[in-house]
């Protein structure tokens, strides 16, 4: 029996990925709506979502903007949590954060109420699940100079909510969380067998000896976390829409900004001065903050492990990840973090 399982609760986990249609269905009708039957498992790693097509619509009461609704909206999507990842209060700072973005009319999906609530207990099982209006669009990755500034101006509005007041319950990234946690997470894994263990060790340790100064005195605002491009919709009359706030948190502005543009080359730097330059209409940007983003992208590298690490007992993770473990996995690893800390230990950072 594995640490994470355990740590998850063995029936919660069991319930998580045992998961059924018949169960996702009937929690769905608590909610007043009536399931068709038809329906369609959407991908995530980390929880279980679903598109279910509901007879008659959505009630008005649910909808989230009946005066621009089509008459029967038909489609919803549903989100079962992973347990033991988010408790319900890091869940509703999430969907707080998503309706105050939404009524400053920022393009997202905020979760629909029902009997002013958002998140709600599984009545067969200990999850819990939420729901969303299912809106289409196109993953936008070729963009022109003007449509990177007017995502660039989106984010900054989004930020200057995000910097009004903090997620009390939710993490917050730093060092401590995304490095040391982590850190200590992997060297507890039985994935992390003894011929790298030590090596490994020194890697990260070695690494965070630069990142973890490198966070003092850095302002953190309530951010979306993970904005890569698998996380806009383009719609071509509104414009990009941003998705999937599971990963929101604590944590400096250009967090959202480097995982959009990630690359070190010029056409990377050029592209986020784009951005940068609509961001600045709306919100000044920190500009220090572009020196964290070799730190951040070793802080992901090693979280990202952390992340596998904890759930490769789950079935889907040991099917798309099936050289985790492996000496092939674990040098590459280690290989990474040799390369950040040259990086890092030379102050070779990105700029504009």
């Amino acid at each position: 029996m594995s640490n994470a399982t355990n740590a998850w609760g063995d029936q919660a986990m069991k319930s998580f990925i045992d998961l059924n249609p018949d169960q996702v269905m009937d929690a769905v009708e608590t909610l007043g709506v009536r399931c068709t039957g038809r329906m369609l498992q959407l991908n995530s790693m980390e929880n279980r979502v679903y598109e279910i097509e509901i007879e008659n619509g959505l009630p008005e009461s649910m909808w989230p903007d009946p005066e621009n609704s089509p008459a029967h909206p038909k489609l919803l999507v549903a989100k079962f949590y992973r347990p033991g990842r988010w408790s319900k209060e890091q869940i509703q700072d999430e969907h707080t954060f998503l309706h105050e973005l939404k009524d400053n009319d920022l393009n997202v999906i905020a979760p629909l109420i029902y009997q002013s609530q958002t998140v709600w207990p599984n009545p067969t099982n200990d999850l819990f699940f939420s729901v969303f209006e299912k809106r289409a669009g196109r993953t936008p990755y070729d963009l022109p100079k003007e449509e990177w500034e007017k995502l660039g101006r989106l984010l900054a509005r989004m930020h200057l909510i995000g910097e009004t007041k903090p997620a009390k319950n939710r993490l917050t990234l730093n060092p401590a969380t995304y490095g040391d946690s982590n850190i200590n997470a992997i060297l507890q894994s039985p994935y992390l067998t003894d011929k790298y263990r030590e090596v490994w060790y020194q890697a990260a340790k070695n690494a965070m000896q630069y990142i973890t100064p490198m966070f003092d005195g850095i302002k953190n605002i309530r951010v979306h976390g993970d904005l890569h491009f698998g996380n806009i919709l383009y719609r071509e009359m509104e414009g990009p829409l941003l998705l999937d706030f599971d990963d929101f948190l604590n944590g400096p502005a250009v967090q959202d900004i480097w995982l959009l543009t990630p690359g070190r080359d010029e056409n990377a730097k050029q592209i986020r001065g784009w951005l940068l330059d609509g961001y600045e209409e709306m919100r000044e940007f920190p500009y220090h903050e572009l020196q964290l983003i070799e730190a951040l992208r070793t802080l992901r590298y090693i979280h990202f492990t952390a992340w596998i690490s904890k759930r490769f007992d789950d079935p889907s993770f040991k099917i798309t990840f099936p050289h985790f473990g492996s000496d092939e996995y674990w040098s590459e690893q280690i290989g990474d973090l040799f390369e950040q800390t040259e990086i890092l230990s030379t102050g070779s950072q990105h700029s504009t």
